[in-house]
């Protein structure tokens, strides 16, 4: 019988799952700091001297915090998701009609963050030897130095062909089939959603949903909480009403004497007695009724 992996730290130290990383907890926030980096550096390189570009592009990376990114994470297991889902943000600019500044940053950051995985720390860190691309996106590679032909992008082109030789050389690449066949796991990032009580699901996950259905809304697991049994006790009560006006029937008694009955006879006797039931009271009549008693006695004790 199998047994699910253990985390590789020891009793009592706090393990982030692996699926936390390719949660929209941490890819949504990690996507929008490399956002971050791109625009920064761009703004300084653009009012700078444009000499020395990567020395800028490390000071830019030291200033935003991204020198001490590795130490976020120390279970292998863990690390293995961090690193890669890493790896893959920043791939995530080697696209085609990328602006060619912000796809040489994410190459400069996808070159820095690969050669910073420590090697030499004590406990020793797990770390990932290899980037995977799909291969319209690796072809997309070799190009990048000679797309750099305006006047404020050529210093950029020795950095970039640089850089490029090195991971090419290293063979880190991990060369996939085509993106439209969808060969990384997940395929799509994020791959977890995390859904306030109090929001809308269509909403976060930018589905149109007509009003009143739920189709295409995932539904959460786990037990319900105390306001999610509240929303769902109302709902339940405002269908139930809307329900008792729909299929309401309103009885509407007869006329006295229907049938060729006149008044006074045992029927208008039993007609007068059963409305008066139905009002929720007790009626007694004079004669007749006492009559129509006697009948019903008669009737039930002849069987």
């Amino acid at each position: 019988m199998s047994t699910r992996s253990a985390p590789t730290v020891s009793r009592g130290d706090l393990t982030l799952q692996p699926s936390y990383f390719t949660s929209s907890l941490f890819v949504d926030p990690l996507r929008e700091d490399i956002a971050h980096l791109v625009r920064l550096f761009a703004e300084k390189y653009l009012t700078s001297d444009l000499k020395q570009p990567f020395a800028l592009f490390k000071r830019v990376w030291s200033e935003q915090g991204w020198c001490w990114f590795h130490l976020k994470v120390f279970d292998a297991r863990a690390r293995e998701s961090f690193v890669r889902v890493t790896f893959r943000l920043f791939a995530e600019y080697f696209v085609e009609n990328t602006n060619p500044l912000a796809m040489v940053v994410a190459l400069f950051g996808l070159y820095t963050f690969f050669s910073t995985q420590p090697s030499s720390s004590a406990p020793s860190l797990h770390g990932v030897q290899h980037v995977d691309l799909p291969i319209n996106v690796y072809r997309n590679l070799p190009a990048l130095p000679s797309s750099l032909t305006e006047s404020h992008l050529v210093p950029l082109r020795p950095y970039t062909t640089h850089v490029l030789s090195v991971l090419l050389d290293a063979q880190i690449f991990h060369v996939l089939p085509d993106a439209s066949l969808r060969p990384q796991d997940p395929s799509n990032i994020p791959r977890e959603y995390f859904i306030e009580d109090d929001a809308d699901p269509a909403t976060i996950l930018g589905q149109a949903t007509p009003e009143g259905t739920t189709a295409g809304i995932p539904k959460k697991k786990g037990r319900p909480g105390k306001r999610e049994k509240t929303k769902r006790a109302k709902d339940a009560v405002s269908a139930l009403d809307k329900w008792l006006d729909k299929n309401t029937y309103t009885y509407t008694a007869p006329p006295d004497g229907v049938a060729g009955r006149g008044v006074g006879s045992p029927g208008t006797a039993y007609a007068e007695r059963r409305n008066a039931r139905r009002a929720g009271s007790i009626f007694e009549t004079d004669a007749g009724a006492r009559n129509y008693g006697g009948r019903s006695r008669k009737r039930r004790c002849d069987g």
